[in-house]
């Protein structure tokens, strides 16, 4: 009778640990899944991040071309400005 205790004992200690590997398995590899798709995520952010700042201008970037398009102005008004003065001298 006591050989059938010790078989019982062994085989639900075997089943037991059977069952907790099996969903131990199941629970690394549902891990690994998101890390996975984790990865695959902050690689597309940083692609992201890298054609945002290619693309967008910058603040500094923006001051320089509002002061290159401030000085075509006033070089044209400074044009305009002459001619209209030779117009006026000629009549």
């Amino acid at each position: 009778m006591e050989y059938d205790k010790i078989f019982y004992i062994i085989g639900f200690l075997i089943t037991f640990a059977g069952a907790f590997l099996g969903i131990f398995k199941w629970v690394s590899s549902q891990v690994q899944g998101v890390r996975d798709l984790n990865d695959d995520t902050r690689k597309e952010l940083n692609d992201f991040k890298v054609k945002a700042s290619e693309t967008f201008a910058t603040k500094d970037n923006l001051d320089v071309r509002i002061d290159q398009v401030l000085d075509v102005l006033k070089s044209i008004s400074t044009r305009l400005d002459n001619f209209y003065s030779l117009l006026i001298r000629r009549d």
